[in-house]
């Protein structure tokens, strides 16, 4: 590429002092993290975690720069995001913080992971060599050093993501960075090898490779220098092979990897084939590899017609159009595809059939904000519970039982996250349609967290992208504030949102109240149930068991009508009308409960239809009874 032969250029004088360093960090921290990974099996198998640097871009405008707290806390996120695929997060390309870093709270946070590790390595002490102890749940978060104490330290934490804030002045369309910056970017990943440069933004295809081919030759330039310095071969084997990925990759890349139940898969299949399609340059080696790999995934055994000799020069075999083959190949992969996701549709909507008469109670909010741990308050699951970006990828539905006696289904869907690709959101679609068929939304929040307001919006955004009406956000949500326990103070809150701790189920009950009351208005059915005067203590424990605070709206006395008496004879007696608003399956209950003999509820569709008073018509079989 012309543009990468002009920006490469300019670094080879600067790089050739530089020795290239294989060994990680670069840091004034001392000596590379310590992973608890190391002792898992994955580690045994696949070799240590790919190392990756992450770019935080900022498009400095003046008036449009956000706060350095707020461009910090972003950078937080992409740490998030790049923690969640299992990598080995370098430091970002400034290498030191803003003053500098905080020798004691590495060493603080090193010696408690040493600690753990120590804890961790007296366990497999007895287990002889070449075996290996298979700890559950406990390896498997150590797979992704959910406990790793340096993530876990805060001080630690905000420095490593300030590291990584580059400003830009404005948008280059051949590298997104200008020629200064890149140049400084180049001689950082000289310095310090890895594997895949995440930018936390959106690159275009040709700012992708251009990207690659820079950081691959600044690597191989300075790998030249130490030869030439060593008087060795000045082209050896080595071959750097650094991918860059953009923000809609890598959220892509955790989905691949979180899906575990069939549609969650094709799911991701079919917007992995979307993004190759409309993100990735024909004929580039990027678009060769992913091509191969969801080809042998799906269509069987594949050898490519086309081979990759450099970003330019391509040979074709036998074809009489290029990458004739490949466009066949990935078309009747798409065919196949949609074939198996109508499949799973038709399935969905005979489990959803299953439900009918159940409300239904969505579990949305920003990822990681404690969605599934509430799941389990709610529920009395035993769902996994764990500090990681989009933990939770498939829909769960669980049972829960309300105060009032009846029943709900709660689900727990995907979370979301600002600047959610488009090609996820559309090849979710059958995910979205599962949300927007729930009665009630729990909207769940992370109070503590620095950005609680805009998670909010981006959460709402979301749901209006997954075409959910508007009336439905305005009177259908509840708003639960979480994780109250991290805040210092709790001065005010409003009166459409719950305050909780789901990890210690602090205000539960209260939770638990709300939505049995906004279940019985929103998906109950007005209805006039008569009942016989002598019944009439019966009738209001009844409503006191299964119905909300003001389910019961009206009590009237009725006309003389004909009623069975306890002892089995017939007789005159004063007949009470009783107007409530209660779930279905409470209705159901009424006759079996209260043991009315031959007087049953009258149902009535709104208020409008009340018979008045003295004009009582005959008892009515509910419809479902």
């Amino acid at each position: 590429m012309p543009v990468a032969r002009l920006l490469v250029g300019p670094l080879r004088p600067a790089l050739a002092p530089v020795l290239r360093c294989l060994g990680g960090w670069r840091s004034p921290v001392g000596a590379r993290r310590g992973f608890a990974y190391e002792d898992t099996f994955a580690y045994r198998l696949h070799g240590p975690k790919p190392k990756v640097v992450v770019v935080h871009p900022v498009l400095a405008i003046a008036g449009r720069v956000k706060p350095w707290s707020h461009l910090v806390d972003d950078a937080v996120e992409a740490l998030s995001l790049a923690r969640s695929l299992r990598w080995d997060i370098l430091p970002g390309p400034n290498e030191e913080p803003k003053g500098g870093w905080d020798d004691a709270a590495w060493e603080h946070a090193q010696a408690l992971e040493e600690q753990r590790r120590l804890q961790t390595s007296a366990l497999t002490a007895h287990v002889p060599e070449g075996w290996h102890l298979d700890r559950g749940e406990a390896e498997s978060d150590d797979e992704f050093d959910v406990h790793e104490e340096a993530w876990k330290n805060d001080t630690v934490k905000r420095q490593w993501a300030e590291t990584c804030v580059v400003k830009v002045r404005h948008i280059d369309p051949n590298t997104y960075v200008g020629k200064g910056k890149m140049q400084e970017m180049a001689l950082y990943i000289a310095r310090n090898p890895c594997d895949i440069v995440f930018f936390n933004t959106s690159l275009t295809p040709t700012q992708s490779r251009n990207l690659e081919t820079i950081f691959n030759n600044s690597v191989l330039a300075a790998d030249a220098a130490q030869r030439r310095e060593e008087e060795r071969e000045v082209f050896g084997k080595y071959i750097p092979s650094i991918e860059v990925y953009d923000r809609n990759r890598i959220v892509l890349e955790i989905f691949h990897l979180r899906a575990q139940t069939p549609t969650a898969k094709l799911q991701v299949k079919m917007a992995r084939l979307e993004w190759l399609k409309s993100r990735l340059t024909l004929g580039t080696q990027a678009r060769l590899q992913q091509a191969i790999k969801m080809l042998q995934d799906e269509v069987g055994p594949f050898r490519p017609v086309t081979s990759r000799q450099t970003d330019v020069v391509i040979r074709y075999h036998y074809e009489s159009e290029p990458f004739e083959t490949e466009r066949k190949l990935l078309a009747d992969l798409e065919k196949r595809l949609k074939k198996r996701i109508a499949t799973a549709v038709n399935a969905k909507k005979l489990h959803q059939s299953g439900r009918l008469g159940l409300p239904i109670i969505g579990i949305v909010g920003y990822t990681n904000v404690g969605k599934t741990t509430m799941m389990n308050a709610l529920t009395g699951s035993d769902l996994r519970e764990r500090d990681l970006f989009f933990q939770t990828l498939d829909s769960t539905y669980r049972r829960m039982r309300l105060p009032s006696g009846g029943n709900a289904i709660v689900v727990d869907s995907i979370g979301f996250i600002q600047n959610f690709p488009h090609t996820l959101l559309s090849s979710f679609k059958l995910t979205m349609d599962e949300l927007a068929q729930c009665d009630i939304f729990l909207h769940v929040r992370d109070m503590a967290h620095p950005q609680r307001k805009l998670q909010k919006e981006t959460v709402l955004q979301t749901l209006r992208d997954a075409g959910i009406p508007e009336s439905k956000l305005e009177s259908n949500v509840i708003e639960v504030w979480n994780k109250i326990d991290l805040l210092p103070s709790l001065d005010y809150v409003p009166p459409e949102a719950i305050p909780i701790c789901a990890k210690d189920g602090t205000g539960m009950q209260d939770l638990l109240q709300v939505i049995d009351t906004v279940v019985s208005f929103r998906t109950g059915r007005r209805c006039i149930a008569a009942f016989p005067e002598s019944r009439i203590s019966q009738a209001i424990e009844f409503f006191r068991r299964h119905g909300a605070p003001g389910a019961v709206e009206t009590l009237q006395v009725g006309a003389i009508g004909e009623a069975t008496a306890p002892d089995g004879t017939a007789g005159e007696e004063t007949l009470m009308t009783i107007e409530a608003v209660l779930p279905d399956a409470s209705w159901r209950r009424w006759s079996a409960e209260v043991g009315l003999g031959r007087v049953l509820p009258l149902r009535a569709p709104d208020a409008a239809q009340v018979p008045p008073t003295g004009e009582q018509p005959p008892p009515q079989l509910p419809a479902d009874g």
